[in-house]
């Protein structure tokens, strides 16, 4: 009787982990060039800065554990908006 109540409990646990074990595809993000933003420098696993397309503004996208995908404007010492400028941040708006 223990040894039938053994071999079940054995059988349930690895027909869970055989389950446990089903590959999970994740969601690709939508490519960077078809966004409203474009990557400006990216340091992987961490963060990235990108600026909007329209108004050149700056922002720091976060890519840690717990806050993936927080946006924080970026400013100059004066409290202004970074303005992306191909290459030349400047913080006049």
């Amino acid at each position: 009787m223990k040894k039938m109540a053994i071999g079940m409990i054995i059988t349930l646990l690895l027909a869970v982990l055989a389950v446990g074990c089903a590959k999970v595809e994740k969601a690709k993000p939508e490519p960077i060039n078809q966004s409203r933003f474009m990557e400006v420098e990216c340091v992987v696993g961490l963060w990235r800065i990108v600026a909007d397309r329209e108004t050149g503004v700056m922002y720091a996208v976060s890519f840690g554990g717990y806050n993936r995908g927080t946006f924080t404007l970026l400013v100059d010492a004066d409290g202004n908006p970074l303005i992306y400028k191909g290459g030349q941040n400047d913080g006049e708006t």
